[in-house]
């Protein structure tokens, strides 16, 4: 008699035990079959799979959406991605975030949280990304403030929470449950950094979609991205003009700007400078790493 397996989702990993929600809503315990090693895959939080309830193991691994390395993560649909007036925002993080999601087809979703202490970086966050990003929320989630709008996209999805240490995201958690479901840690006022608290991905099922909270979001190290994928892809709103250039080949930066369509863009004010001022800086990173690797 063929073995008739249950489907389940993964929502926690914690030293090789794999806490499973079948599609029943029953939460087990697995441990996963060696023959899955074996083929060379590695389970991650999000992943579908069939189990055998009998032995609770995990036999096989459904096929996926999209998988991030770093965390360990599959199947997001979208990431919120915080941002706070406190710890100083980090643009290039912001974007290497973005371009990752892109690489993914994950839909980015920027939140601006603590604004009761600052409106500034909301105006930053606005004038930089409104190109770039189809929704940007500010939140209080301190204060419970969150928009009915940003509650309503995560129905029915997978999200995945995004940011530097400090900007809110286990507040964010925890208001949507209303109460603490995930630690918080206050900004250290010698620093002004946070410390991450959250030491492993785990999904919630909260009243308004799941939610994977994680220990850093980083799917590759851009220093080993081929320059032409970066300048292809990394900031989209540069695509429009990119059309105008004299050469196929132009990275937007050596170029004149008589001959590059993305720089007279710049000058006229239609891309933002600040972008630009990254875009530049991490391609010279992103070459001078690639030619001392491949010599090209």
């Amino acid at each position: 008699m063929k073995q008739t397996y249950t489907q389940a989702q993964i929502v926690k990993n914690i030293s090789g035990r794999y806490v499973v929600v079948t599609q029943s809503g029953q939460q087990l315990s697995c441990i996963a079959r060696k023959k899955i090693a074996y083929q060379g895959q590695k389970l991650m939080v999000g992943d579908y799979v069939q189990i055998d309830q009998q032995n609770q193991s995990i036999e096989n691994v459904l096929p996926r959406q999209n998988a991030l390395t770093r965390p360990p993560v599959a199947n997001i649909a979208q990431v919120l991605i915080f941002i706070a007036p406190q710890p100083e925002p980090d643009y290039f993080l912001i974007d290497k975030i973005l371009f990752i999601a892109s690489l993914q087809n994950i839909t980015p979703i920027l939140v601006v949280n603590k604004t009761d202490l600052s409106t500034q970086t909301l105006q930053h966050i606005q004038q930089q990304y409104s190109a770039v990003v189809r929704h940007i929320f500010a939140i209080s989630a301190t204060n419970n403030q969150i928009p009915q709008a940003l509650l309503s996209c995560l129905k029915g999805k997978l999200t995945a929470l995004a940011g530097q240490s400090g900007v809110g995201k286990s507040t964010f958690l925890n208001a949507l449950f209303g109460k603490q479901v995930a630690k918080t840690q206050a900004i250290s006022q010698k620093i002004e950094r946070g410390v991450n608290t959250t030491r492993h991905a785990e999904i919630y099922p909260t009243p308004y979609g799941q939610i994977v909270d994680t220990a850093g979001f980083s799917l590759l190290e851009l220093k080993h991205l081929a320059p032409n994928i970066f300048i292809q892809k990394a900031y989209p709103e540069f695509a429009p003009y990119a059309q105008q250039c004299k050469f196929a080949g132009c990275n937007h930066v050596t170029t004149s700007v008589q001959q590059c369509g993305v720089q007279q863009a710049l000058q006229q004010g239609l891309i933002s400078k600040e972008r630009y001022a990254r875009y530049a800086q991490t391609l010279e990173t992103i070459t001078k790493e690639w030619k001392n690797r491949y010599g090209t």
